[in-house]
């Protein structure tokens, strides 16, 4: 049974170039993961009983109305789905993955529903239990290609890259046009270094999200990586173009500029994914980085002048 239980900081240029992941439903399982929040209940005060003084008549309407004992009408599967799924949606992934038994128990053969519990169980950051459940689903569904790319997911987390790049291939064997299966892909062979492959699973994925700016931001990290500067500020200026205008877009944007030798639109972009302060220290950290100590030290001056209070540390 299972058990229960995404501000810009002075680091090294190169933590900035995280490749970001789409998981299935979800969000999650990025590399910025937001907490979960939790409820607060309060108890209900009970009223005041009526009065029944001696001399008083009493008026019925003012005695305590007998409790509705007629019982409440059948949750149909339907509906206990879209419950499942609206707490899924919510960050409540304990009682969605109850919601789903639930539904199973009455369908067990539901590969819709069965799907959605191995998603639930992902988000939880639950992989082992995840890949038991899309391995049970895989074997009763050999040519469901989505359960093989959770199996893929869940892998790829637990950092099992061969069983990971297995799986998803798996997935893209069955069925080409899971983009996710593509995305992954990317960001595995960045890891690798096989930066010829990631690109081409990367375009492989905008060709069927071409909507998508996180896949173009990807695409730029593998550019980056790759040494090729103006190929990755080209994606990544597509990436805000698809309104994928986070911090860290801009941050990479503004690394890929540095790189080219473009230290005004580098300190530009970063000042776009912070503040001006930043932007000199983040370009002070370029500098550090490639050895050109001067450089650095001007940038840092002017990041301290700019901000003392938050700069104290690195004055």
């Amino acid at each position: 049974m299972t058990r229960w239980g995404p501000r810009f900081v002075l680091i090294p240029f190169f933590v900035l170039l995280l490749v970001c992941v789409a998981l299935a439903g979800c969000a999650t399982t990025s590399p910025y993961p937001g907490q979960a929040g939790g409820h607060t209940y309060h108890a209900q005060e009970t009223g005041s009983r009526p009065d029944f003084g001696k001399g008083r008549a009493v008026d019925p309407a003012s005695l305590p109305k007998a409790p509705d004992t007629r019982p409440l009408p059948d949750i149909t599967r339907d509906e206990i789905e879209q419950l499942g799924d609206r707490l899924f949606n919510n960050g409540d992934f304990h009682m969605a993955f109850v919601q789903y038994e639930k539904y199973l128990s009455l369908d067990p053969g539901n590969v819709r529903v069965w799907y959605k519990k191995g998603l639930v169980l992902l988000a939880a950051d639950l992989n082992q239990d995840a890949v038991k459940e899309f391995e049970a689903l895989s074997q009763a569904h050999p040519r469901y290609a989505p359960a093989y790319e959770g199996l893929g997911q869940a892998h790829f987390r637990m950092k099992q890259y061969p069983e990971a790049e297995k799986h998803l291939q798996k997935a893209l064997e069955i069925d080409p046009n899971l983009w996710k299966s593509h995305n992954y892909l990317g960001t595995l062979y960045d890891r690798q270094q096989r930066y010829d492959e990631a690109v081409r699973e990367y375009v492989a994925a905008i060709g069927l999200k071409p909507e998508l700016g996180l896949l173009y931001h990807n695409l730029g990290v593998s550019y980056y990586l790759a040494g090729s500067n103006q190929d990755a500020i080209h994606a990544f200026q597509k990436a805000i173009d698809k309104n994928h205008t986070r911090a860290r877009t801009y941050n990479s944007l503004g690394l890929a500029y540095a790189r080219a030798g473009q230290y005004q639109e580098a300190l530009d972009a970063f000042t776009k994914g912070g503040t001006k302060a930043k932007a000199y220290n983040n370009l002070g950290c370029f500098f550090l980085a490639e050895g050109k100590y001067k450089k650095a030290i001007s940038c840092f001056e002017k990041a301290i002048e700019m901000s003392p209070e938050f700069y104290v540390q690195a004055s």
